[in-house]
C-alpha cells in the first residue's frame, strides 16, 4: 500500500507534498491510479443519464406509476448534488483516498440494490443511495489529479476531464438502449459489478495516503450539512415539481403549494445554514471563498454555461424523432456535432486558459459563440433543412466547451491550495444546479408554449422544442459572458513559483492580483 514516505527525504524540514509521494511512484502505477481516478469519476457522470433509454421498460416490467418514473433521474441528480460539497470538505481535512473509497463503496451499493429492485418506489429510494456514492467521485478525482500530477500535466487532465464530461452524457444513452435491448434493463445497474471493484482495489492498494498538513482540524459540520442539504433538495424539488400535474388535469404552477412551499422552505434553510457556517470552526462551505471575486465570477458563468447546455442535450433528440421522424439511432448521430463542438472547444481551450490575461476573453467568446447558435435556433421550423440544425448546434457546442474543463482549472487557482478539494465540490454542486435549474425552466416553458400555441400538432411541437432550447441556451449565454467579465487575471500555480496571497488578508480582492 502507498505510502507518503519518509518527511526526511522532502527538501529541509517541510512535510512532502502529495505531489511528492505520488512522483516517487512506479511510472506503471501513476498510470493505473490516474485511470481508475478518471473511471470512478466517469461512472458516476454515465450513470446519470444511461438510465433515460432504459425508463419505458422499467415502468412496463415493474408496473410503475408514469408520474414517478422520472424520479429514478431526479433522486439521482439531488443526492449527488448536495453531497458533493460534503465530500470535498471531508477530502480536505481526511485526505482523497478515504473519500473516494466511501464514495465507491456507498455508489456500488447503490448500484446493486437498483438492479434488484422489485417495484419503481424502491428503485428510486435506491437510485438516490447511488446518488450519495456517485457525489463524490467527479469532486475527490478532480481534486486529487490537481494536487498530485505535475503542473505542466494538469493542463492535459483537465481537458481530457472535460472530454470525459462531455463523452459520458452523451454516450449514457447509447450504452443504455445496448444494455436494455441485448441484456435487459438491470443491466445498466449490474454492469458495475464488474468495474466498481477493480476501481476500489487500484485505490486502497496504490492512492497514497496523505492529508495536507496545514488544513485545520475540527469536529464535521454536521448541522451545516442537514442544513444544506434539507435546503437544496427542497429547492431542487420545487423546481422539478413545476409543471408536473396534480391529478392529470391540474398543473402545479409556481404559487402551488408543492411548489412554492419547498421554495420558499428551502431558501429559509439556506439563510440558516449561512449564518450557521459564520460561527463554524470547520465549515462545510468556507464563505470567505465568496470574498473572492473571481471565484465567485467562475463559479457564476460555470453555472449559467450548465443551464444552456441540458434543454439542447434533452429537447433536440425530441425534436428530431418526433418532428422530423427521425430514428433514435440517427437522432443520436445528429448530436454528434454538438458533442464534438463541446469536446474540441474544450481541448484548445484549456491552454488558453493557463496565460492569466487570457481566460476571461476566452469565456467571453464561448458565452458569444453560445448565444450565436441559440439565436439562429429561433429559426429553426419542421421543415428546416437539417445540415442548418446541426450547424446551430455546433455553434452551441464549441460555446459550452470551455465550461468543461477549463472553469475547474480557474476555480482551484482562484483559492487557498487548502480549499482545493471544497473549491471543486463547489464548482461541481453549481454545474449541478445548473443542469437541474436548465432542466427546469425548459420542461416549464415547453409545457406552456405546447398548451399555448394554436399551430398544427406537428408545428406547435417543432416550436416549442426549438424555441426552448433557443430561449434557455440565449439566455445561459448573456449570464454567464455576464459573469466572466468580472473575473480577474488568474495565475495558474506552478511548482516553486511564490506562493499566493491568503483569502482573509484581502477579501474583497481575491487571491488575484
Amino acid at each position: 500500500m502507498a505510502e507518503f514516505g519518509n518527511p526526511a527525504a522532502s527538501t529541509g524540514s517541510e512535510r512532502p507534498t502529495i505531489r511528492d509521494v505520488f512522483g516517487r511512484m512506479d511510472p506503471r502505477a501513476q498510470r493505473i491510479v490516474l485511470i481508475c481516478t478518471f473511471a470512478a469519476a466517469f461512472l458516476s457522470l454515465l450513470d446519470a443519464t444511461i438510465i433515460g433509454t432504459a425508463l419505458p421498460k422499467i415502468v412496463e416490467q415493474l408496473n410503475g406509476d408514469q408520474t414517478l418514473y422520472t424520479w429514478t433521474v431526479t433522486g439521482y441528480l439531488l443526492t449527488s448534488t448536495v453531497t458533493a460539497p460534503l465530500y470535498g470538505r471531508y477530502s480536505d481535512l481526511h485526505g482523497r483516498r478515504p473519500a473516494l473509497l466511501i464514495s465507491l463503496g456507498l455508489f456500488l451499493l447503490g448500484s446493486v440494490l437498483c438492479g434488484l429492485a422489485q417495484s419503481l418506489p424502491f428503485l428510486i429510494v435506491f437510485r438516490t443511495l447511488q446518488g450519495v456514492g456517485a457525489g463524490g467521485l467527479l469532486p475527490v478525482a478532480m481534486a486529487f489529479a490537481r494536487e498530485a500530477f505535475p503542473m505542466e500535466a494538469i493542463g492535459k487532465l483537465q481537458s481530457a476531464m472535460g472530454t470525459m464530461i462531455a463523452v459520458s452524457l452523451m454516450g449514457g444513452p447509447y450504452v443504455g438502449g445496448l444494455l436494455t435491448d441485448f441484456a435487459g434493463w438491470r443491466s445498466v445497474f449490474f454492469i458495475n459489478l464488474l468495474l466498481v471493484p477493480p476501481i476500489i482495489a487500484v485505490v486502497a492498494l496504490l492512492m497514497p495516503r496523505f492529508r495536507a498538513a496545514d488544513v485545520p482540524s475540527g469536529k464535521a459540520d454536521v448541522r451545516g450539512a442537514l442544513l444544506f442539504m434539507s435546503g437544496l433538495s427542497l429547492i431542487l424539488f420545487g423546481l422539478t415539481q413545476k409543471g408536473r400535474t396534480a391529478d392529470g388535469q391540474v398543473m402545479y404552477d409556481w404559487l402551488s403549494p408543492p411548489v412554492a412551499g419547498c421554495l420558499v422552505l428551502g431558501v429559509v434553510l439556506i439563510g440558516v445554514f449561512v449564518l450557521v457556517e459564520r460561527r463554524t470552526r470547520v465549515p462545510l462551505l468556507p464563505l470567505e471563498l465568496f470574498h473572492n471575486r473571481t471565484f465567485s465570477a467562475v463559479l457564476g458563468a460555470s453555472g449559467f454555461f450548465s443551464m444552456a447546455m441540458f434543454p439542447a442535450v434533452l429537447f433536440m433528440p425530441l425534436y428530431f424523432q418526433q418532428v422530423r421522424n427521425i430514428s433514435a439511432t440517427v437522432s443520436a448521430l445528429l448530436l454528434f456535432p454538438l458533442l464534438l463542438g463541446m469536446v474540441l472547444s474544450n481541448r484548445y481551450s484549456v491552454p488558453m486558459m493557463w496565460r492569466p490575461t487570457w481566460a476571461k476573453p476566452v469565456l467571453i467568446a464561448a458565452a458569444a459563440l453560445l448565444g450565436v447558435g441559440s439565436a439562429l435556433s429561433f429559426t429553426v421550423g419542421a421543415e428546416t433543412p437539417l445540415v442548418l440544425v446541426v450547424l446551430y448546434l455546433t455553434f452551441i457546442g464549441v460555446g459550452i466547451g470551455p465550461s468543461m474543463a477549463g472553469v475547474g482549472l480557474l476555480a482551484q487557482n482562484s483559492v487557498p491550495p487548502t480549499d482545493i478539494g471544497t473549491a471543486t465540490s463547489t464548482l461541481m454542486l453549481t454545474k449541478t444546479v445548473g443542469h437541474t435549474l436548465g432542466l427546469a425552466i425548459g420542461q416549464t416553458m415547453f409545457s406552456a408554449l405546447l398548451q399555448s400555441t394554436t399551430a398544427g400538432p406537428l408545428a406547435g411541437m417543432s416550436d416549442a422544442l426549438t424555441m426552448t432550447v433557443a430561449t434557455v441556451g440565449f439566455a445561459g449565454a448573456v449570464l454567464a459572458g455576464l459573469s466572466a467579465l468580472f473575473m480577474r487575471p488568474v495565475t495558474i500555480r506552478r511548482p516553486g513559483g511564490p506562493p499566493k496571497p491568503d483569502l482573509a488578508s484581502q477579501p474583497a480582492e481575491g487571491t488575484q492580483q
